[in-house]
């Protein structure tokens, strides 16, 4: 017999995912700043996620990978984090500023539990087509999202939604 824990169940989610601009050469140049500053970068990373209704679901390295109920919730997870990240570096040099990208998609996951399966997703860019759900496509300080995050940030009414498509900046919640 198995526990409600391990039923795997299917359902839609707004899925965050950062990474870090030259993160290995970061650590190349100077291994125990880097890690602090991540550590450090990743404690208000989660408050942020966690404010937006959001979980982060697992980081390793320079990845975050957060799950939220939301598209709009994600969105606005994501800007806040931006807005907090370019005051944090403001104060460091420009060698050692850390610099995330961040990707939102909104797509059918797997879950078991707390744990949390996220499929391949596809995505479209002007060098071709890329099967990944990391934000390297998009550019640092923004954030790349795909056309069901806009649609679901535009049906909330709010004044602020861009008619354009990715990489668009918004004002945050926080």
């Amino acid at each position: 017999m198995t526990k409600d824990t391990d039923q795997i169940v299917r359902k839609l989610a707004a899925i965050l995912s950062t990474d870090v601009k030259e993160y290995s050469r970061l650590m190349g140049d100077d291994e125990m700043a880097t890690v602090e500053a991540i550590i450090r970068y990743r404690s208000f990373i989660s408050e942020f996620v966690e404010f937006h209704r959001g979980r982060v679901v697992d980081s390793q390295g320079d990845n975050l990978l957060a799950e939220f109920a939301s598209a709009v919730d994600a969105l606005n997870c994501a800007v806040a984090i931006q807005e907090k990240l370019a005051l944090e570096n403001q104060s460091l040099e420009d060698h050692r500023k850390m610099e995330f990208r961040i990707g939102i998609n909104v797509g059918d996951v797997i879950t078991q539990g707390e744990r949390l399966f996220v499929p391949l997703v596809l995505l479209i860019t002007d060098a071709g087509v890329i099967l990944s759900l990391t934000p390297a496509i998009t550019n640092t300080g923004q954030v790349t999202f795909d056309s069901s995050t806009l649609d679901a940030f535009a049906e909330s009414k709010r004044p602020t939604v861009p008619n354009r498509g990715s990489d668009a900046s918004f004002g945050s919640e926080l």
